[in-house]
């Protein structure tokens, strides 16, 4: 989303600044979440995969013990 700056002169020009800027940080914040989202799917499959690993390694210990 581009566009071009408005110079303040009136409160009307300065809420038309501040319309845009809304907008662009929302769109870009809906962006963000959707990876943010994929990136906790991720950590949480590596985190349950290395706690299995550990839980096996426990268990091994005990049973070899």
């Amino acid at each position: 989303m581009k566009g071009e700056y408005v110079k303040a002169r009136t409160f009307s020009d300065f809420c038309l600044n501040q319309e845009k800027l809304i907008d662009i940080l929302n769109h870009n914040f809906t962006e963000m979440n959707v990876d943010v989202k994929w990136i906790k799917k991720l950590l949480f499959s590596m985190v349950m995969i290395f706690g299995f690993i550990f839980v096996a390694g426990i268990i091994s210990i005990i049973k070899g013990g």
